[in-house]
């Protein structure tokens, strides 16, 4: 009995539970999960990218002094990735508008508080076209103010100056303080270049990129610190390549000041070729004295002529003019004359000391000098060809050429002026003439004209189309070949001398060759070429020398002779042919 109360027992716990579970799934439809819900567990709160969160504070409308800069990320995104994230920068409108690059070889030391930047031994900055060295820079960020100085070594001389270079302007300065958002600011013993102008400054302001304002300047065409030369001013303005203003000028000598004044200047500084004033050096001489060197006139005519006038004038009384013009035009021909006259006066040395002042106390000297120079581009004419090197001058110049010790020891000038033609392969003619000249001895040699003229070897009989064997005669060639020279020599230290007088001192000769060859037909093993050639002389002069029993008696007549020779002459050529086997 008690077995089957535990049966009725079980059965009903059983039943229980049956109901249970009927009641539990009665009127309930079978759910799914959505696959995109297993996929959102990637994005939610812990992912490495977090949501942008809305503000609590709703933001007012973007202020205006603000530039609003996109950046856009540069990490590769997967193509299938579906974020795309853009970060955004405001920078203040108070900012440098471009990058600064800076190095130190020392060290760089940055003072937060102050927001201060230094950099220590060659320092360097750059920023756009604006290019800084110096000893030390000091960059403000809240000013944006730079300052920059130079160094001293142990003897108190100074070096790494503050050099700054904007564009083709390039500055050095004891020290520099500017914007570097405006590059306005003051330099402090300033030196620069102007084209041919050198030009100092104890103060110098720039207002913008191409004007300054100076104090107490100076400028020269001098390339030393302390110049023989200059001309001083209290204020001066210049606006860079085109002009420099100031104000009273004066000039000055060594340092010492002139009093000779002008109420103001104007002063060109315009780059390139333009007509102009040249400045000149001042020069001392113990021979000529004071002297204002390389005074002259800039001439532009057009695009292929121009012409410099050049003056020296010296205290004792000598002066020297030079006129030089320059001709080019492309791809056809170039070249320059210089021609040079001097009239020196220079102090005698050898005069008695302690002699009242004399005629005799300067000596005087004329002298001329001619150069020349003119080469043609051989793409213009093919096979013709014109040059020109002239060096002409007369024996005293080079003597008394001031400061030029390699003109004051030559005793040798030399030119050549030549032209070619090529007439096609088939003759050419050369035309030459040349000069030389010794110092020493006074002695000039001309050689004008020096002529040749050489006709290539030619058939006369051969046929233009020939058909199978040609004949014997057609392989007759004729050339030719002949040349022409004159010298003159003189003195030009010669009294009296005339045109008639150097014609007398013409030497002129003249060559002429005809070769005549001819190539016979084989006979047999041998061949045959006969040739005959014809040459003839010409003079100017016959010497004769006669034996009168005591001396020999030369006697010299001018005209023309002439002198001829022909020649014949006969070769013979085989050919052997054979065969070895090495075994």
């Amino acid at each position: 009995m008690n077995n089957r109360s535990k049966i009725n027992v079980k059965m009903g716990w059983a039943i229980v539970v049956v109901a249970c579970l009927f009641i539990l799934t009665l009127q309930v439809k079978a759910g799914r999960l959505d696959s995109s819900y297993l996929f959102n567990a990637l994005i939610n709160n812990t992912d490495t990218i977090p949501k942008k969160k809305k503000p609590l504070v709703k933001p007012s409308k973007p202020d205006t002094s603000t530039a609003k800069i996109t950046v856009t990320d540069s990490l590769l995104k997967a193509k299938n990735d579906s974020i795309n994230t853009i970060d955004t920068l405001y920078i203040s409108k108070d900012s440098i508008d471009a990058p600064i690059k800076y190095k130190a070889s020392d060290s760089g030391v940055l003072i937060i508080p102050t927001k201060e930047f230094i950099l220590y031994g060659k320092a360097n900055v750059t920023n756009k076209d604006v290019v800084l060295d110096a000893a030390t820079i000091q960059y403000d960020q809240s000013s944006h103010m730079v300052r920059a100085y130079g160094a001293t070594d142990t003897t108190g001389n100074p070096y790494s100056k503050p050099n700054l270079t904007q564009g083709d302007l390039k500055t050095i300065s004891d020290s520099i303080l500017f914007d570097m958002k405006t590059f306005k600011g003051l330099t402090k013993n300033t030196y620069l270049q102007q084209g041919e102008l050198f030009i100092n400054a104890q103060v110098m302001k720039k207002v913008s990129k191409d004007e300054y304002y100076a104090l107490r300047g100076r400028f020269t065409t001098c390339n030393l610190d302390t110049p023989h030369f200059a001309i001083r001013t209290r204020k001066l303005k210049m606006i860079s390549n085109k002009l420099a203003v100031s104000g009273p000028a004066a000039p000055e000598f060594e340092g010492v000041p002139i009093p000779i004044g002008i109420p103001f200047g104007i002063y060109p500084l315009i780059q390139g070729r333009h007509s102009g004033i040249l400045p000149p050096a001042f020069n001392v001489s113990e021979d000529y004295g004071l002297g204002l060197e390389g005074l002259g006139y800039y001439k532009v005519f057009n695009e292929y002529l121009d012409v410099v006038t050049r003056a020296n004038i010296y205290s004792y009384g000598g002066w020297t003019l030079n006129i030089s013009p320059k001709y080019q035009k492309r791809y056809r021909y170039n070249g320059g004359l210089n021609i040079t006259f001097q009239n020196t006066k220079a102090l005698n040395r050898s005069y008695g000391f302690g002699s009242s002042f004399s005629k005799e106390e300067f000596t005087s000297t004329k002298s001329y000098s001619i150069n020349w120079q003119h080469s043609q581009d051989p793409r213009v004419r093919p096979g013709t060809n014109f040059s020109a090197s002239v060096n002409f001058a007369s024996s005293r110049y080079n003597k008394t050429v001031l400061n030029n010790p390699y003109l004051n020891f030559q005793n040798q000038l030399s030119s050549t002026v030549s032209y070619s033609k090529d007439f096609r392969g088939k003759a050419n003619l050369s035309i030459n003439a040349n000069h030389n000249q010794n110092n020493n001895t006074h002695l000039v040699n001309l050689g004008l004209p020096n002529m040749g003229f050489n006709v290539n070897t030619f058939y006369p009989f051969q046929k233009k189309e020939s058909v199978g064997t040609g004949k014997w005669y057609e392989k007759l060639g004729i050339g030719y070949s002949g040349t022409f020279s004159n010298q003159i020599s003189f003195y030009d230290t010669a009294v009296g001398f005339s045109f008639k007088k150097l014609l007398d001192t013409a030497q002129y000769s003249a060559t002429h060759s005809i070769p005549i060859s001819l190539a016979l037909p084989s006979l047999g093993a041998i061949t045959l070429s006969p040739g005959i050639s014809y040459s003839e002389n010409w003079f100017a002069q016959k010497i004769i020398q006669t034996w009168n029993g005591k001396k020999l008696d030369t006697t010299m007549t001018k005209g023309l002779y002439r002198v001829s020779q022909l020649s014949f002459s006969l070769s013979a050529s085989t050919r052997i042919f054979g065969t070895y086997l090495f075994k």
